[in-house]
C-alpha cells in the first residue's frame, strides 16, 4: 500500500545566503604568496591543488595540501608563505556569520574532490556553470563550518576597531590621528585597542591592505607600476616599490611576472 506524502503549507523560497565572492583566482604561484602580516575584513578559502605553501597562525604551521580545505574569517592575524612552486584555487567573499571562528579551520577536501580535481577544466568556462560550482563548493564548506560551535571562542570586535577598519580599507591613505578623530577616540587609545583586538598596529594593517591591494592589481591588471602605486596611496613608484619589496621580498615586476 503506498503512502501519500505530506505537503508542507509552511514551505516558503529558498533564497540563497548573503554570500558575495569579492575575488577569485586559481593560479600558479610561489614568493608572491609570502605576506608576513595577513589581516583583512573579508573571509578567504583555500584548496591548493599542489603541496608547496604554508599558513602561519601563532605556533601552528598550517600546510595546505590537496586533500584539504582552508577557511579563514575576517580580522585573523595570520601570515603566509610558500616553500616551492604550487597551485591554488582560492576565493575571497563577504559574508555576515553571528560567531565566526578565531583561527584558520581546516575541512577536508574528499566531499568535494571530484569537483575540484576538475577544476582546470571548468574554471571560468560555461559562466552560469561556472558560478554554480563556485558557489557549490564555498556553500558546502559554510555548511560544515555552521555545524560547528564556535560561541565558547568568540570574543566580538569592538564597534570602533570595527568602524576603523572600515574607515582605513575605503582610504587607505587615512593617517591613525585621523582616523581616532572619525571614531571619537583619543589617537593613543585607540591604537592601543587597535593592537589589543587585531593583533597588529593599525599602521601594520594599513600596509597590509595597501600591499595585498598592490599584488591584486599587479596579478590582475595591466595598470603600470605608477598607476599602481597611486591607487594604493604612494606618491611615486620609487616609494611604492621599496615597500613593496621590503613587504613580499621580490620586487613588483618579478611578482607580476611569475603570473604572465
Amino acid at each position: 500500500m503506498s503512502k501519500t506524502g505530506i505537503v508542507n503549507t509552511l514551505n516558503r523560497d529558498l533564497d540563497p545566503p548573503s554570500v558575495r565572492i569579492t575575488q577569485y583566482s586559481y593560479l600558479t604561484m610561489e614568493k608572491s604568496w609570502d605576506n608576513p602580516n595577513r589581516n583583512a575584513p573579508f573571509w578567504r578559502f583555500y584548496w591548493n591543488r599542489t603541496p608547496g605553501a604554508q599558513i602561519l597562525f601563532r605556533d601552528r604551521v598550517i600546510e595546505l595540501a590537496p586533500d584539504q580545505v582552508i577557511l579563514i574569517a575576517p580580522h585573523i592575524n595570520y601570515s603566509s608563505r610558500s616553500v616551492r612552486q604550487f597551485t591554488q584555487l582560492y576565493m575571497h567573499f563577504e559574508w555576515e556569520m553571528e560567531y565566526p571562528p578565531t583561527e584558520p579551520l581546516v575541512f577536508s577536501a574528499a566531499p568535494m574532490m571530484k569537483l575540484l580535481s576538475g577544476v582546470e577544466e571548468w574554471f571560468g568556462k560555461e559562466q552560469e556553470k561556472f558560478v554554480v560550482r563556485m558557489h557549490a563548493v564555498l556553500f558546502y564548506y559554510l555548511a560544515e563550518l555552521m555545524a560547528l560551535d564556535r560561541r565558547s571562542s568568540h570574543s566580538r570586535i569592538d564597534p570602533r576597531i570595527e568602524q576603523a577598519i572600515g574607515l582605513m580599507d575605503r582610504d587607505l591613505t587615512l593617517n591613525n590621528r585621523a582616523v581616532a578623530w572619525k571614531i571619537n577616540m583619543s589617537c593613543d587609545n585607540f591604537q592601543r585597542v587597535f593592537r589589543s583586538q587585531i593583533g597588529m598596529t593599525p599602521c601594520q594593517y594599513r600596509l597590509s591592505r595597501r600591499m595585498e591591494y598592490a599584488q591584486q592589481l599587479l596579478q590582475n591588471t595591466s595598470l603600470s607600476l605608477t598607476e599602481v602605486a597611486l591607487r594604493v596611496g604612494f606618491s611615486n613608484p620609487y616609494q611604492f616599490s621599496k615597500a613593496f619589496k621590503q613587504f613580499f621580498k621580490l620586487p613588483p615586476g618579478a611578482a607580476r611576472k611569475k603570473h604572465g
